[in-house]
């Protein structure tokens, strides 16, 4: 049987080709810079026992929405026998960002998971929305395969309560739901099964520690998430690629207006143009920032030394004792 497991983003698209339940990896492809000039599409298939295959690449493609990234990448798999016809697509699974308190699991999309999903575009902006053009465009091609929505913040749903609010006031959560909710959910419960097997047992503690451009820690006890370093949205918690993470919420208020910064301006510069490339001045990228210390760059090195003392400070106060 085969399935889809597709990752959209906001200008990307990550999709693998897989063989169940043998979990074969038949084919995977990347669109890059989608709605932006110069986009990128990868394929890569045929591969071999060892998991090296051939690679299929187009660096200035017009990609102007989700439909369109999706249309290049089943095209090629068409075009490169990796599938004969779309209903031998059984499955087509979706990963979600934000799944607020509707949903704790993975869920089968009807409409009303459809609508939950737009609803909740609000508390992860950059995501849901991009997420769901995707399982729209890929509803089209495959229409008679089950589709599926895992959620980020499903794993997180059994953080305490006094874990999850924020010293606001309590209205701000019953009116408008402002909570904890965190995200990598899928990574964090998939590092828990691991160890699990590892240690073969139930009963077991562990930080888990999602470290990328967009990054979160999680307190794991007994299998379950106890606690997360993200918070109401993906900017929240430890220092990231190009998002701030946690800071004095007056900091905001200051900057706003002594530069006059409407708050759109602000969310971009907290989500886009702090972090690693705030910092550093040189890029998001940690490879960069390696390059940036070996030509002795100041701002290299204090990056550095931020990322890894924030990443260090949730451990240090995270609920595993």
């Amino acid at each position: 049987m085969k399935i889809l497991a597709v990752n959209a983003g906001s200008s990307s698209l990550k999709v693998q080709l897989l063989e169940m339940p043998e979990e074969k990896l038949i084919a995977k492809a990347q669109v890059e810079r989608i709605g932006l000039e110069n986009a990128v599409v990868t394929v890569k298939y045929d591969f071999d026992e060892n998991g090296k295959g051939k690679t299929w690449e187009i660096r200035d493609a017009v990609i102007n929405g989700h439909p369109d990234a999706v249309k290049a990448v089943m095209d090629k798999f068409t075009e490169f026998n990796v599938i004969e016809n779309v209903d031998d697509i059984k499955g087509v699974g979706h990963r979600i960002v934000q799944g607020g308190e509707y949903f704790s699991k993975t869920e089968i999309v009807t409409d009303y998971v459809s609508e939950k999903v737009l609803e909740l575009a609000e508390l992860a902006p950059h995501h849901n929305k991009a997420e769901h053009d995707g399982y729209v465009a890929f509803k089209q091609i495959v229409p008679n395969a089950v589709h599926t929505m895992v959620f980020d913040t499903a794993y997180h749903q059994s953080i305490p309560e006094e874990r999850y609010i924020f010293p606001l006031p309590y209205k701000y959560y019953t009116q408008y739901k402002v909570r904890r909710y965190g995200a990598h959910g899928t990574s964090h419960k998939y590092i828990a099964s691991v160890i699990k097997e590892y240690y073969g047992k139930d009963e077991y503690k562990l930080i888990s520690c999602h470290l990328g451009s967009g990054a979160s820690l999680c307190a794991i006890e007994n299998g379950k998430s106890v606690d997360t370093s993200m918070g109401f949205t993906p900017l929240g918690g430890i220092m990231m690629g190009t998002r701030c993470g946690d800071l004095d919420p007056s900091i905001l208020f200051y900057l706003m207006n002594k530069e006059n910064l409407t708050p759109d301006q602000m969310n971009r510069i907290c989500n886009y143009d702090s972090g690693l490339q705030g910092l550093s001045e040189r890029s998001s990228d940690m490879r960069d920032i390696d390059k940036g210390e070996a030509e002795g760059e100041k701002l290299s090195f204090l990056a550095r030394k931020v990322y890894v003392n924030r990443v260090a400070q949730f451990i240090d106060i995270s609920h595993i004792t």
